[in-house]
C-alpha cells in the first residue's frame, strides 16, 4: 500500500469514527455523511471543569449542548443529571429563547455546543436535512414525555 493510500485509509477511518459519535445522538442518527459534514461545521467542542456553569436559568438561549463525556446537573424546571449521549437545551430552543434551568458540570465534561442560530440556519438552508433533524427531535422529545408520564 502506498503512503497516499495509507493516509487516505486512515482519514476514512477517522471520519467514520467521528460520524459514529455524531450518529450516537438521536437527532443525527439518520443523517448522511454529507449532512454530518455540514453539521460538523457548526459544532463547537467545549470543556467544563467540575462545578463550572454551562448556563443560568432565565438567560437567553445561545446554544444546545450534546454531552460527549462527563455529567451535567440541571437545576430549575427540569432538574436532574444528564450524561454522555444526552442533549441539553432542546426544549428551550423550540419553546422560547430563555433557559428554563441552570446547568453545571459535576465532573470534567466535554460537550459539543451548537448555536440556536446556526442550527436553525442549517435547517433552513437544507430542508431535507432539516426534516430529518426535526422528525428526530419530535421522536426524542416524545420519548422523554412518555418516560416522564410513566414515572409519575
Amino acid at each position: 500500500m502506498s503512503v497516499i493510500q495509507s493516509l487516505f485509509s486512515q482519514l476514512i477511518k477517522h471520519t467514520e469514527a467521528k460520524y459514529a459519535v455524531h450518529r450516537s445522538f438521536p437527532l443525527f442518527s439518520g443523517l448522511s455523511n454529507l449532512e454530518l459534514r455540514l453539521l460538523d461545521n457548526i459544532l463547537i467542542e467545549r470543556s467544563y471543569k467540575p462545578n463550572e456553569l454551562l448556563f443560568e436559568e432565565t438567560y437567553p438561549l445561545e446554544a444546545v449542548f450534546l454531552i460527549l463525556e462527563g455529567e451535567v446537573k440541571l437545576e430549575g424546571k427540569l432538574p436532574g443529571l444528564r450524561e454522555k449521549g444526552e442533549i441539553i437545551g432542546l426544549v428551550d430552543m423550540f419553546k422560547d429563547q430563555f433557559r428554563s434551568s441552570s446547568a453545571r458540570a459535576t465532573k470534567n465534561t466535554r460537550v459539543w455546543a451548537v448555536s440556536r442560530t446556526d442550527l436553525l440556519s442549517l435547517i433552513d438552508k437544507n430542508p431535507r436535512m432539516g426534516t430529518k433533524i426535526l422528525t428526530a427531535t419530535c421522536r426524542y422529545l416524545g420519548s422523554h414525555i412518555n418516560e416522564a408520564s410513566t414515572t409519575d
